[in-house]
């Protein structure tokens, strides 16, 4: 079930769908620039704590300062794909959850593993709207998440305009309206994505996405080679 935006948001956010200001303007003046008959802008994270379909995204980062502090920024300007209500309960339901949140807390925590997946959610320094992300073509299709992945998030549109996000082990379609906020722009997603592959294997395609991006962002950074090992995985 893919969650849709209620026909009236509440005064916390901004006009779901509503054209972006020009944002050299919108940006510079984010502390006191409001919507049209709004007092003020939103946040990335006041509109997570606010919206009736991010509801359970909220409550995971209650214990997450750093994740929050970094959302709540007004001096920003970040794209951040957020995991809906049923994205989150479908992850959490999916077989091999328990022995995953098992591995991810032993290896970083009880509190940590969730800011960890999160972060991959979230690319810093560029505020994408859906236009901006229509447009992306080629290498520059591979956006450099918060958490700086083995694998950078893929974007792929569709012939329909229907836009895919891939990480390594997952991927997710938009669903809803944007909404532009102080410090960025937040798109809801219908899956939670994954900065590694769930069972440790690749498949044939994942292999060649890691390939492609390594070749990706080695061109965008000649003097600073990549990380990204395409065999590291066992088959």
């Amino acid at each position: 079930m893919q969650a849709e935006s209620p026909a009236n948001a509440p005064a916390a956010w901004g006009p779901v769908g509503a054209p972006p200001p020009d944002f050299d303007t919108f940006f510079k003046d984010s502390e006191t620039w409001p919507w049209p008959g709004e007092e003020k802008c939103s946040t990335l994270m006041e509109i997570v704590d606010t919206h009736p379909s991010l509801s359970r995204l909220s409550n995971a980062t209650r214990d997450l300062p750093v994740v929050r502090a970094a959302l709540s920024a007004r001096d920003e300007r970040d794209t951040f794909f957020a995991p809906t209500n049923e994205a989150i309960a479908s992850f959490t339901e999916w077989s091999g959850y328990d022995a995953l949140e098992r591995a991810l807390v032993e290896l970083l925590g009880d509190v940590r593993w969730k800011g960890y997946l999160i972060a991959y959610h979230a690319v810093p320094d560029r505020a994408l709207t859906v236009e901006d992300l229509r447009a992306l073509t080629g290498d520059d299709r591979y956006l450099e998440d918060a958490l700086e992945a083995e694998m950078p998030l893929l974007v792929e549109t569709g012939a329909d305009g229907k836009i895919t996000v891939r990480g390594l082990g997952s991927s997710a379609s938009l669903v809803g309206d944007e909404i532009v906020a102080c410090n960025g722009v937040l798109h809801m997603v219908d899956h939670c994505l994954l900065p590694f592959d769930g069972d440790g294997r690749l498949d044939g395609a994942q292999r060649a996405r890691l390939r492609d991006a390594k070749r990706a962002l080695d061109a965008r950074y000649p003097d600073r080679p990549t990380s990204i090992d395409p065999d590291a995985y066992d088959d």
